[in-house]
């Protein structure tokens, strides 16, 4: 009897550590979404910068333009 009542002990143990491991594996996951949703994010913004410089390059070479013929 001892010996069953050891093992369940045991299996309550393993129980508890595996619903220990669970849960930190699902917050590693939580974790990593974030990181992904912080990529994607600066992913969107670097985009938007990367327009932004074009654009502004786009109106120096117009301003560049204007300026010589007003020179002529």
């Amino acid at each position: 009897m001892r010996v069953v009542s050891e093992a369940g002990g045991l299996f309550r143990e393993i129980a508890r550590q595996i619903k220990e491991l669970a849960g930190k594996v699902h917050d590693a996951a939580a974790g990593t979404e974030q990181i992904s949703t912080s990529v994607e994010n600066i992913a969107a913004a670097s985009e938007e910068q990367t327009a932004t410089v074009e654009e502004l390059s786009a109106a120096a070479a117009s301003l560049s333009q204007l300026a010589e013929s007003l020179r002529l």
